[in-house]
């Protein structure tokens, strides 16, 4: 896919989805991928650690709050990344129980540039799986559901 920016500074990458490549098209790949920054404020979590995206956003300095299934999470989007590769991202972030969570979709068009409207399809997919994301509380400490 190519380097995606860091957003976390000392994140830990806990979990990436993503379908076997003989399921997918030749035209695209899609991932999802969970990190975690437990160095972070609430703050940092929602609008610092987005440094170096504010050029791609509509207000600088300010990220969208946006929610996804139960859960608010600020967006922040990143387009054409990768090597010799259009690839879209899109950053999901929530403080939840002193964790910072990153949530970054993506989707890399390998043969060809889709339209827009084919874009939001897949990325509307990648969020319905985000939809389903819960935290459980059991004894005392959150859990990633």
């Amino acid at each position: 896919m190519g380097p995606a920016s860091n957003s976390l500074p000392d994140g830990v990458t806990l979990a990436v989805l993503a379908p076997p490549a003989e399921s997918q098209d030749d035209s695209t790949a899609e991932f999802l991928q969970v990190r975690v920054d437990t160095r972070l404020t609430h703050a940092q979590c929602n609008r610092d650690s987005f440094a170096g995206f504010d050029e791609s956003q509509t207000e600088p300095g300010k990220f969208r709050k946006v929610k996804v299934g139960g859960i608010q999470f600020s967006e922040a989007a990143e387009g054409n990344v990768g090597r010799g590769q259009q690839a879209n991202l899109h950053y999901y972030h929530v403080f939840h129980d002193r964790v910072c969570f990153e949530f970054l979709l993506g989707i890399n068009e390998t043969s060809r540039t889709l339209p827009d409207d084919e874009l939001e399809d897949d990325f509307a997919q990648l969020k319905d799986i985000l939809a389903t994301l819960t935290f459980l509380l059991t004894k005392g400490k959150s859990k990633l559901n």
